[in-house]
């Protein structure tokens, strides 16, 4: 049941976080205003919408640097936004998707560089990929571009929204199944989740595929008759007939520990980039046949797949 108050100071101090889980507390006043509650203990303004059918999710800002009269106000300034029809979650992506330096270098790459001489070319990608790469991701590890293909040079995705972990079990078993019968061997097929919190989520949907699994690590490498599952800070260098991208489900990527965390716009716009390139790198592990799946509300990163298929 949704749980419903009044929000205010009080309300947010002596809200428990629960081990394992975030929750939301609905405000009265403003429909869809929320405080959501992580089990780390921070405490994050939302507010809740429908747009075009969808359910979406946008965060305001972070408790007690919002104080809740502020957030309220926003939130209501999103609200009348919302009921005149727009959409304030998608204009927030159009601007994080603006062209950046390292979007201009692939341009000047794709656009520029084959009317050169094949030395001075190779010498230019030399240079602009160095001023690109490695960059490191939001958990420290070390991520470079190599390797990697835009989503719309690999198979086109098939996107599910699930209703509950069962649901995607489901789901992700049959299609794993499905594949197995159609000739794939089990050892061609990878599951990939953000990060260690959603293997169990990975583990039971091979299972439930008849197929045994082995967990990839820096020690541990894909073997003959097991599905590989993995993170997705495993899945550079991969490549798998067939691909499942599971559990993308809109607080575990982005990560929403790693949004509350930030501090300013810079920093968000780091964590964003950040793991929407985890996700594309595990999508672009797929040859033949890729599943995207999460539990609703997905991921806001799901509409670039489908916008890119």
């Amino acid at each position: 049941m949704v749980k419903r108050l009044k929000l205010n100071e009080k309300t947010l101090r002596e809200a428990e976080p629960k081990p394992g889980v975030s929750y939301q507390v609905f405000d009265t006043e403003v429909i869809g205003f929320s405080a959501r509650v992580q089990a780390s203990g921070a405490r994050t303004f939302t507010i809740d919408y429908r747009h075009a059918g969808r359910q979406r999710r946008m965060n305001i800002g972070r408790w007690p640097e919002w104080s809740v009269t502020a957030a309220r106000e926003r939130a209501k300034e999103l609200r009348r936004a919302i009921d005149e029809g727009n959409d304030p979650l998608a204009a927030k992506e159009e601007f994080r998707g603006a062209p950046r330096v390292k979007d201009m270098i692939d341009r000047y790459i794709a656009e520029h560089l084959p009317k050169l001489a094949k030395t001075n070319a190779g010498d230019q990608i030399s240079m602009l990929k160095k001023m690109v790469e490695p960059a490191s991701d939001v958990d420290g590890n070390a991520e470079g571009r190599r390797g990697t293909v835009p989503m719309f040079d690999g198979p086109p995705p098939m996107v599910m929204a699930c209703t509950d972990a069962d649901h995607e079990c489901r789901v992700v078993g049959n299609w794993i199944s499905e594949r197995l019968r159609e000739g794939c061997a089990p050892s061609e097929v990878g599951v990939f989740v953000r990060s260690d919190a959603e293997l169990k989520r990975a583990r039971s949907a091979v299972k439930s595929a008849g197929a045994r699994a082995v967990e990839l690590n820096d020690k541990v490498e894909v073997e003959d008759g097991a599905v590989a599952i993995s993170t997705m800070h495993f899945a550079k260098g991969l490549e798998f007939r067939s691909v499942v991208v599971m559990a993308c489900d809109d607080d575990v990527i982005p990560q929403s520990d790693r949004i509350e965390s930030v501090a300013d716009d810079a920093d968000l716009e780091e964590v964003y980039n950040t793991e929407r390139h985890l996700l594309y790198v595990a999508c672009t592990r797929a040859r033949d046949h890729l599943l995207v799946t999460g539990i609703t509300p997905v991921s806001e990163f799901v509409d670039d797949f489908l916008k890119s298929s």
